[in-house]
């Protein structure tokens, strides 16, 4: 950010606030710029847009026990193939976390799970995206990965049409 951080104050400015508040969540400000960075380069969002949503990505991380990484391509895949807010991206997250420690399943697993699946996600995510965090739980109570069970069901429904193919 080296051009944009000498031209725009107010951008500078928004960074270093930024910064400041994730300190006191254990954080820093090169968290702050691989988040805004990540958002910005891989999910289509503003640098003015993923900076200010850069603390909230990383206090989902910290709430959750997940890494930086893994909270910022959770936020920006449902953002983007989820269509949400990033309020309605933060809720689902932490959400799902909830969903998987009531199911007794382990939070973080799920939510690693998820952030790595971002192709699943897209191919079977409706609406709000609580399908697809319900699936995660779900496919980690019996042992599997989501990008497992979407597996599964291609081929079932791969399957089908075979069938289908064949009535014909």
């Amino acid at each position: 950010f080296g051009f944009l951080t000498s031209k725009n104050e107010q951008f500078r400015n928004g960074l270093i606030d930024a910064g400041n508040e994730a300190i006191l969540i254990g954080k820093n400000l090169g968290d702050v710029l691989s988040v805004t960075s990540t958002l910005a380069s891989e999910f289509g969002l503003t640098l003015a847009e993923a900076g200010d949503l850069s603390n909230k990505v990383l206090d989902t991380a910290v709430a959750t026990g997940i890494s930086n990484d893994e909270a910022t391509k959770l936020f920006g895949t449902f953002m983007q193939i989820g269509d949400l807010t990033a309020k309605q991206a933060e809720d689902l997250i932490e959400n799902t976390a909830q969903l998987a420690a009531q199911k007794g399943v382990a939070p973080t697993a799920v939510l690693q799970d998820m952030a790595g699946s971002a192709e699943e996600i897209a191919g079977f995510t409706k609406g709000t995206g609580e399908n697809i965090a319900e699936a995660a739980v779900q496919a980690r109570q019996m042992g599997m990965s989501l990008s497992t069970t979407a597996k599964i069901a291609e081929g079932l429904l791969d399957f089908e049409s075979s069938i289908t193919k064949e009535v014909e």
